[in-house]
């Protein structure tokens, strides 16, 4: 998916390629899968359908929930 590389109208089929053997799988398998980079939560809301957030998001609201059960 490589940043801008799979934003590329000519690189939709290859990007989707890659999106299938390395993300794909392990995503269906994921409750809260996060990723660091934009591209990267971009294509894969694009190319899955559902928004991935940035790890420290995630972090950020169990720290959250942690303060609040105090």
């Amino acid at each position: 998916m490589a940043g801008m590389f799979g934003h590329k109208k000519r690189h939709q089929q290859m990007s989707r390629k890659l999106f299938d053997l390395s993300w794909a799988g392990p995503l269906a398998q994921s409750q809260e899968a996060v990723a660091t980079g934009f591209s990267c939560r971009c294509q894969t809301e694009r190319l899955a359908g559902e928004p991935m957030r940035h790890p420290l998001g995630l972090i950020a609201d169990r720290l959250g929930q942690v303060g609040a059960g105090s």
